[in-house]
């Protein structure tokens, strides 16, 4: 999970880079402000998604998927947020979209793994 919290930031610089490199090959602007502010915003829900998942560290499989569950919830939570908040172009759209599934998918892995890795649960 802690590794996650270093994946995330390291998803989003890639989704700029390549974000960035077809907006020059295709000769548009890619509009920078907006996507430092897309950048922030999901860097900040993909690491504050993290926080069920290590509150709950050492738990069974039972509350690891709760917490995972929850985890995914705060990422789609805080970019909907975001995106009726915020200035609402669409550049911004763009690239909070483009963001938002890349570390939808990082979120996800990490809690696959919380989940896969955590003790079974057992009959008491």
């Amino acid at each position: 999970m802690v590794r996650a919290l270093i994946f995330n930031p390291l998803v989003i610089a890639v989704m700029a880079g390549v974000g960035l490199v077809a907006a020059r090959a295709l000769d548009v602007n890619p509009q920078m402000r907006e996507m430092y502010i897309a950048a922030g915003v999901m860097l900040a829900a993909s690491e504050l998604a993290m926080l069920p998942l290590l509150l709950c560290r050492g738990a069974n499989q039972l509350t690891m998927s709760q917490a995972a569950l929850v985890a995914t919830m705060i990422h789609l939570m805080s970019a909907a947020a975001a995106a009726l908040a915020l200035t609402a172009s669409k550049p911004f759209t763009y690239w909070l979209l483009a963001f938002y599934g890349g570390t939808l998918i990082s979120v996800s892995i990490a809690c696959i793994r919380a989940v896969r890795s955590a003790p079974i649960a057992t009959k008491q």
